[in-house]
């Protein structure tokens, strides 16, 4: 019994440690095409309660790292993509700049629109506990 602070110190340091992770749910990899193209800068969010966005890399790869703010809850998702541009420019607006040209209707998607939807959105993801490797959002015409 001598020991029993001494072990219940070790006991929570290791908690503590254990906590330190950062993951809090499941992790997702997963990949956007269209017409068999890698898509960059595609947002990709799964719509639902839990859910959370991505944005896709130049080889049209997403990763959402189950750490918090990165990560969604296990279940079904619809998922929504969409490749929004500056109207003006045609190009993909800095971060700074997204919020204001949404706000003023300054952005359009260059992905077809039912990709983008929660209704007839052909997009469905199953996520469960642990890594997800899903397979690629194959996006048509």
């Amino acid at each position: 019994m001598r020991n029993l602070p001494a072990l219940v110190s070790i006991f929570c340091l290791f908690c503590a440690l254990a906590g330190c992770s950062g993951t809090v749910g499941p992790s997702v990899k997963g990949q956007v095409l269209f017409d068999g193209k890698a898509v960059s800068d595609a947002r990709v969010v799964f719509d639902g309660v839990g859910g959370s966005a991505a944005v896709t890399n130049e080889e049209g790869k997403f990763y959402l790292d189950g750490t918090t703010f990165k990560t969604v809850k296990p279940g079904k998702y619809i998922v929504r993509v969409s490749k929004l541009v500056d109207k003006k420019t045609g190009k993909v607006p800095d971060r700074e700049d997204y919020d204001q040209l949404l706000a003023a209707d300054g952005l359009k998607n260059l992905l077809p629109a039912k990709y983008n939807q929660k209704e007839e959105n052909p997009l469905i993801a199953e996520i469960k506990e642990g890594a997800n490797d899903l397979p690629p959002f194959q996006l048509k015409k």
